[in-house]
């Protein structure tokens, strides 16, 4: 642990005001008497089995936000959403912002090939969402909660997901006039407006819709005077329209998103000076780290004018719900989405000619999903039984520019799932419930390599997943469970293949799960307390990961394999207190230690004197390395190196965070109520490939954020809010893309510096 990074972000909670989310929302309890007794923390509820109930009766470990907490803590976007949620952090991957990557409980989200399916899903108004471009935005737009479903979904939110989920659900509409508009400006140039109106037509049609324009200055400066990157040029809508008759009722929901920005770039971080690229640049990777040490942390430099990263999103979903006479409910859920992404962006952090990709994405995506609920034996056994059809059609080529060489590859895809799926909840007891989940999926993929390879496949995947937990009530306030599920993750085909011989296809991913947990709420001294703990261990078979194999021709490139297993084990501990009328205190701290059991992987030795056999590589980047190199220096395999023992690349083994809300009691309720908020938020060292060295580790650092909120001014329905984000000017990264083992460098890709602004917001 980095004490003096945690003692001085301790030290700025005590002098500045700082924010982040609470999960659960005080309000006053009043006696017989009609006295003030203190105050009780409000019910969260969340559909985490795909049913309203409270969060503090769900037998699973879940972090939900409402739209009032994720208002209170700033959460901007679902970059904001990493530091205020256990077992979850969120970052910019190498295309960019739009195109984020997202990890729960050791399992992320590292590539976006359209072949791989993710670990960890995005659920939309109960819509899977295959690719996650635009989520940043479209996280936090006009939305009603967030739910962080942790470990294995593998029975009601179960579309391939081996690590969890993030759940979001936009507001619908009402039943009452109202409409806003809020405005944000800050440091960095930033301009932000927002507006939402909702408009009931009748008594059973009601409308609304949400818009949002952002634009801001980049966080990453050129330092040869050029346009720098990581700005912000986003615009996004979502309309909806709810009908309602009688037990008959139907949501309709449509959202776009647009963003044309400068894309992403690399800071160079190390270099070999016997390595290859600094060798055929003459030295040039050497002079240009030296620059970039001399400069700020937040300029870096490139050789390439137009990066970019241009996204268009646009879906329609549809929720319809039919409740017959005899208790049972009918929910037909359908929805499809187009997503098309242009990127253009340097991996060198240099003036050289070094690394360089041009990837062009399209895909689109189809589901239907039928879904039926009741219970029987007067309400002893509730029950969900429903299926799932999914398709994704897509095409995506990648040009890779290395050492003034270029390559080319393309192909186009069709990923069709079905799953039928049942879950029944047994009350045994008043207070003992058992309940068990199982659903069959069927995953069938093909994919057709595009010029200047050439070759087809198709493969049928198949896997049975289930749950089972037991939870018991000591009393009201006091549950304990005990879970176990099975997960899994499609198999696949390697999109990055150079010719048919690589068209074998990858096996599915596997993960036993087994979760004990407890949540309670009681009074202490007075006070209002609630805790939420929850310990599990993961046991993961064939962890699909990249390796670095020989073609026939001589070449390298990277595909996918099933050779890794590994474990996950850890904890997550989350509070609110309420300690005084005017005072909330929350936070969590979580453990996550990831790592594997079993993954040795070839050695190449790239025949370069002086440099050491390279080990695996870098994406699409590491397999045209690898092509290069053996092809000029005639270099050979030698071997295998043993990565057993590594951590996972991005995962932290602790996080924690503590958060201070603090209502001014002497501020007359004519003048409105007047809020101070608190947060830090920490994290231990990371290494950020999944080689571990010293030059892909993070040190563990803290962030402050600091938020003064007026609401209801001067008792108007209007709002001031102004916000620090960073305050104490945290420099670190959130990721890495190490060449080290081929051509000899690494980058980082640096995470936001200190932002700050005011916002304005009016409620009609």
């Amino acid at each position: 642990m980095n004490l003096s990074k945690l003692q001085g972000g301790l030290l700025a909670i005590a002098c500045v005001t700082l924010s982040a989310p609470m999960q659960a929302q005080a309000q006053d309890q009043t006696g017989a008497d009609g006295e003030s007794s203190g105050r009780m923390i409000e019910e969260v509820v969340v559909t985490a089995r795909r049913k309203t109930e409270s969060l503090q009766d769900v037998p699973l470990s879940v972090s939900a936000m409402g739209a009032e907490k994720l208002e209170q803590a700033g959460i901007d976007t679902a970059f904001d959403i990493q530091g205020n949620t256990p077992s979850f952090t969120i970052s910019a991957s190498t295309v960019g912002r739009s195109t984020p990557f997202l990890m729960i409980r050791g399992q992320r989200v590292n590539d976006f090939v359209l072949t791989v399916d993710p670990a960890v899903s995005v659920y939309i108004n109960e819509v899977p969402v295959a690719r996650v471009q635009g989520l940043g935005v479209m996280a936090v737009l006009d939305t009603q909660s967030l739910e962080v479903l942790k470990g294995p979904q593998g029975t009601l939110f179960g579309k391939n997901t081996t690590g969890g989920a993030l759940v979001i659900h936009s507001k619908r509409p009402g039943e009452e006039f109202e409409a806003g508009a809020k405005i944000t400006s800050g440091n960095l140039n930033q301009q932000k407006m927002q507006a939402d109106v909702n408009v009931p037509i009748t008594d059973w049609l009601a409308l609304r819709g949400a818009v949002v324009r952002e634009e801001r200055d980049p966080s990453i400066t050129d330092r040869d005077g050029g346009e720098g990157w990581y700005n912000i040029d986003d615009r996004a809508w979502r309309l909806s329209a709810m009908f309602s008759f009688e037990q008959f009722e139907s949501t309709f929901f449509a959202d776009g998103f647009e963003t044309d920005n400068r894309g992403s770039t690399s800071a160079l971080s190390w270099v070999d000076p016997d390595g290859a690229a600094n060798l055929v640049t003459m030295g040039g990777m050497q002079a240009a780290l030296e620059r970039q040490q001399a400069g700020g942390y937040y300029e870096t430099e490139s050789n390439i004018e137009d990066s970019y990263e241009r996204v268009e999103t646009f879906g329609i979903s549809n929720t319809s719900t039919y409740d017959f006479d005899n208790g049972i409910r009918a929910k037909i859920v359908m929805g499809v989405r187009e997503v098309e992404l242009q990127s253009r962006y340097d991996l060198d952090g240099s003036n050289e000619e070094v690394v360089s990709l041009t990837q062009p994405t399209e895909a689109e995506q189809e589901s239907f999903e039928l879904q039926f609920q009741g219970d029987l034996f007067e309400g002893r056994v509730d029950w969900t039984v429903g299926g799932l059809y999914f398709k994704e059609e897509g095409n995506d080529s990648i040009a890779a520019t290395l050492l003034g060489l270029e390559t080319f590859l393309s192909y186009e895809i069709e990923n069709k799932s079905k799953s039928f799926y049942g879950a029944a909840t047994w009350h045994i007891l008043d207070d003992l419930r058992l309940a068990v989940g199982l659903r069959q999926t069927v995953d069938k993929r093909s994919i057709v390599l595009g010029p200047p390879a050439e070759g087809s496949a198709e493969e049928t995947f198949k896997e049975p997943t289930w749950d089972v937990n037991i939870g018991y009530n000591f009393n009201e306030d006091t549950m304990a469970y005990l879970a176990h599920r099975h997960g899994y993750r499609s198999g696949g085909f390697n999109a990055r293949a150079p010719n048919s011989d690589f068209l074998e296809p990858f096996a599915p991913e596997f993960v036993d799960d087994i979760e004990l947990g407890l949540k309670t709420s009681f009074e202490i001294f007075g006070t209002s307390l609630q805790l939420n703990m929850a310990a599990f261990y993961s046991d993961y078979q064939d962890l699909q990961r990249g390796a670095l194999v020989a073609t026939s021709d001589g070449s390298l490139t990277v595909v996918v394999q099933t050779a890794a297993n590994a474990t996950i084990t850890g904890g997550e501990f989350e509070w609110t207190w309420l300690p005084t009328e005017n005072l909330d205190i929350t936070g969590y701290v979580s453990m996550q230690k990831a790592r594997y059991d079993e993954w040795n992987t070839p050695a190449f030795s790239t025949g370069i004197p002086g440099v050491d056999p390279l080990v695996n590589g870098s994406g699409l980047a590491g397999a045209v390395a690898g092509s290069i190199v053996n092809s000029s220096t005639g270099g050979s395999f030698e071997g295998t190196r043993d990565a057993s023992d590594n951590r996972f690349a991005g995962v932290p083994d602790y996080m924690a965070n503590i958060t201070l809300r603090y209502r001014l009691p002497f501020v007359s309720l004519d003048w409105g109520d007047i809020f101070l908020q608190a947060s830090a938020a920490w994290q231990s060292d990371t290494d950020h490939w999944e080689f571990n060295g010293p030059t892909t580790e993070q040190e563990a650092y803290t962030t402050v954020n600091a938020r003064f909120e007026w609401n209801n001014m001067f008792g108007l329905p209007m709002d001031l809010a102004a916000w620090v984000k960073n305050v104490t000017r945290e420099e670190y990264f959130a990721g890495v893309t190490s060449f080290e083992d081929n051509l000899g460098f690494v980058v980082q890709h640096r995470a936001e510096p200190r932002t700050q602004g005011v916002s304005i917001s009016y409620r009609f």
